[in-house]
């Protein structure tokens, strides 16, 4: 079976949970520090289902882009300009800054989607879809895309159990 862990998402130690991952295949992803976003029937909601506003170039991205009738699930995050160096930090206060300012044409947020769901099992049935049938429709959707404010979130490794958890948290220390 393959599963995506809730507990592991929300910054729990996947060491005190060692029974649960026994024989069970995880996706090991980069770790985002920005703020979750959803879209959802053509709105960017935070969290707590707040709508995020005025991110114009985003999501006319997204409607141009990505297929209808699905929720997107992923983290909205500040785009560094190719010659800045924000450390993990500096990146989540620039994401908060842009996503709380009043501005009513917010730039340079990213959105790194790392789960595609049909907007009629959103909620009631996600944890009954394959999630290894989810991922591969969402590489397929952004395979040949040139896209500036979308992107997959990184997998680092598929794996089954929590051997070599330590040698991915590494890389993604060097990688910031």
């Amino acid at each position: 079976p393959i599963v995506v862990v809730p507990i592991a998402q929300k910054g729990e130690n996947a060491k005190d949970h060692k029974a649960f991952f026994i024989g069970k295949k995880l996706y090991i992803s980069e770790k985002l520090d920005g703020q979750r976003g959803t879209y959802e029937k053509g709105a960017l909601n935070s969290y707590n289902r707040i709508e995020y506003k005025f991110l114009n170039d985003l999501t006319k991205e997204i409607q141009d882009n990505l297929p209808k009738g699905y929720v997107f699930d992923g983290e909205l995050l500040y785009k560094p300009k190719p010659d800045e160096k924000l450390d993990r930090k500096e990146i989540r206060s620039r994401t908060a800054t842009i996503l709380n300012s009043d501005s009513e044409d917010k730039k340079d947020i990213e959105f790194v989607i790392f789960d595609i769901v049909k907007e009629d099992k959103w909620v009631k049935e996600v944890d009954t879809i394959n999630f290894e049938d989810r991922r591969s429709l969402l590489e397929k959707t952004f395979k040949d895309l040139d896209l500036k404010w979308l992107r997959l979130v990184k997998i680092y490794s598929i794996q089954t159990g929590l051997d070599n958890i330590q040698h991915w948290l590494q890389i993604s220390k060097e990688e910031g």
